[in-house]
């Protein structure tokens, strides 16, 4: 039987709390590293998420180059650093508990020596320059999509500028527009004229989706070694490859580099996607599937707009979901597997 959209009733205030606990917690979330100055030490505080998870969390850069830890204080939670700056050692101003710059407990007033009391790093993993963290203690780095970006000249990227769009729209509209080529040629015109649309597939697996854009022979395509599980005997050049990792990363990789999409949750009426380049081929960029993505982005985001505005009809039921959208559909599985809502 043909899965339906979303019901609407999942997209509201109501139900943002549960998706919060339940998805946007124990998601791989992207950073970018902050100036971190010069000298001995330097610690930045930020807040990850703020409207949704707000997890207070620290940038230190000590003797072993950067690293992110907690921002609470395994004494009684009180903010370990409230400013940015040099510094030798983390102090916290409420009691004088003090922690070396990877988080070790270094002096514990009031108290003995204490075991366990360090302050913790949440686990994080790197793509080249982009950085992605977790606030689950359990979350471990994606080996599956790590995998099928092997290959890849990453480490070579250089980070090439970016763009935050504001939409005014529940996160998950935004992904399953990500989600499907269907409305390729009704939306993106010019995108339409670099896919061979006929081709255009997507892979389902257990941590997200692939979809693939086949391009026409000769033209420039994305550098995927010669036996990649991608690659088809006989196929035309891959040009525009396009990675999700359930739920908040979105990569988008082209002959000339990556274009990331971070989905930034805020509310169940506003996401920020954090639109970054990182390129390793220059002379490429600007051409073919990869070219105008700023346009694409805009086209996107006006059309994930109006939708919500039409889930606010009290006339609208779900639709079913066409067979061209079988990553709608595996995003609703993993949705469901993720709050345990197994009719969704």
């Amino acid at each position: 039987m043909p899965a339906r959209a979303l019901d609407p009733a999942l997209l509201s205030a109501a139900a943002w709390p549960r998706l919060v606990e339940r998805v946007v917690a124990p998601a791989f979330h992207f950073v970018e590293l902050p100036d971190l100055g010069e000298g001995d030490g330097f610690a930045a505080p930020f807040t990850l998420l703020p409207g949704a998870l707000d997890e207070p969390l620290v940038w230190v850069r000590g003797a072993g180059g950067p690293r992110l830890l907690s921002n609470a204080c395994t004494h009684r939670g009180h903010l370990v650093v409230t400013a940015a700056g040099p510094c030798k050692a983390l102090r916290c101003g409420y009691h004088g508990r003090r922690f070396e710059l990877d988080g070790r407990l270094k002096a514990s007033p009031g108290f003995g020596p204490l075991l366990g009391h360090d302050l913790p790093a949440p686990p994080r993993f790197s793509l080249g320059p982009m950085s992605f963290v977790s606030v689950d203690r359990a979350a471990q780095p994606p080996a599956g999509l790590l995998s099928r970006l092997g290959g890849l000249p990453l480490e070579i990227a250089t980070p090439d500028g970016g763009r935050d769009f504001v939409v005014k729209a529940h996160f998950l509209l935004w992904l399953e527009n990500f989600l499907e080529g269907f409305h390729i040629p009704f939306v993106h015109p010019g995108l339409a004229t670099a896919l061979d649309l006929g081709a255009y597939r997507t892979d389902l697996l257990p941590w997200g989706s692939v979809q693939i854009g086949i391009g026409e022979a000769g033209a420039p395509e994305v550098p995927l070694p010669v036996d990649h599980p991608d690659r088809r005997p006989g196929e035309g050049p891959i040009v525009g490859y396009y990675l999700h990792l359930f739920p908040f990363v979105a990569l988008n990789v082209y002959p000339w580099g990556v274009s990331l999409n971070a989905v930034v949750p805020v509310s169940p009426v506003e996401t920020i996607i954090r639109y970054r380049f990182y390129t390793w081929e220059p002379a490429l960029k600007g051409q073919g599937a990869g070219g105008d993505l700023f346009t694409v982005e805009a086209e996107d985001d006006a059309v994930v707009e109006r939708t919500a505005q039409g889930l606010r009809s009290r006339l609208y039921r779900p639709g079913l979901l066409s067979a061209e959208e079988p990553g709608v559909a595996h995003l609703h599985a993993l949705l469901g597997a993720a709050i345990g809502d197994a009719e969704l």
